[in-house]
């Protein structure tokens, strides 16, 4: 039996790092084109309804209600739509590079110090679950005493709501929706969907900034 060995760290740091990097330039690049894009149609309006005036045309009250309509509704489908449709999607994105660097780190430790199980012959309700468990087990980390722990936790709990429910949050589970509620202080906004439900909508582009670093700095933790 070999003595203990952690999986190559450098390695596997400089691959975190890049790989966030990456992510954080793709973001930055999706999130200046849904800027520019509200800009252009405010300008946009506010040149025809110069050129309105600079010909004195007759004052149309009908057309200036209309073009302000569709600034508005452009605006509206851009920010509520269109930027949180990109934001849930990063946030899925990001959860599966998390989990499977996890992974990967657990299957690696398994291997070079010659475990007779792996992560998967554990059991558990998710693969998180399953990693906290191999992690505990085997290599003395303990997840739930990490700083980020808390925040990746509640990171996982928002990302189900979004891939399994539609971004929608059950008023009726307390415990649940209470965890979601106090994550979502100066991080995104519940939107009253209905009597029971509220629809986490991702309207704080420096809350993907914060998962991106927190994300960071948790893996950083258990990989070196």
């Amino acid at each position: 039996m070999g003595s203990y060995q952690q999986p190559n760290r450098n390695s596997a740091l400089f691959y975190i790092e890049l790989s966030l990097n990456s992510f954080k330039s793709y973001i930055l690049l999706i999130e200046d084109n849904f800027e520019h894009k509200i800009k252009d149609s405010r300008i946009s309006a506010e040149t025809a309804l110069r050129k309105i005036y600079e010909n004195n045309e007759k004052y149309d009250k009908d057309y200036e209600n209309y073009l302000n309509d569709s600034v508005v509704g452009q605006v509206v489908e851009i920010e509520v739509e269109f930027i949180n449709r990109f934001r849930s999607a990063t946030i899925i994105q990001l959860y599966s590079f998390l989990e499977v660097e996890l992974k990967v780190y657990c299957q690696k430790h398994s291997k070079e110090n010659f475990k007779e199980y792996s992560i998967n012959d554990l059991k558990g309700s998710n693969e998180i679950d399953k990693i906290k468990k191999y992690l505990k087990q085997s290599a003395n980390i303990d997840l739930g005493k990490l700083p980020e722990w808390n925040f990746i936790n509640n990171f996982r709990r928002i990302r189900n709501k979004i891939v399994h429910n539609e971004s929608l949050v059950n008023l009726l589970d307390h415990d649940e929706f209470e965890a979601i509620n106090r994550f979502s202080r100066n991080n995104f906004t519940l939107q009253q969907h209905s009597d029971t439900e509220k629809r986490i909508l991702l309207d704080r582009k420096e809350f993907i900034y914060l998962c991106l670093k927190q994300l960071e700095t948790f893996l950083t933790a258990i990989v070196y």
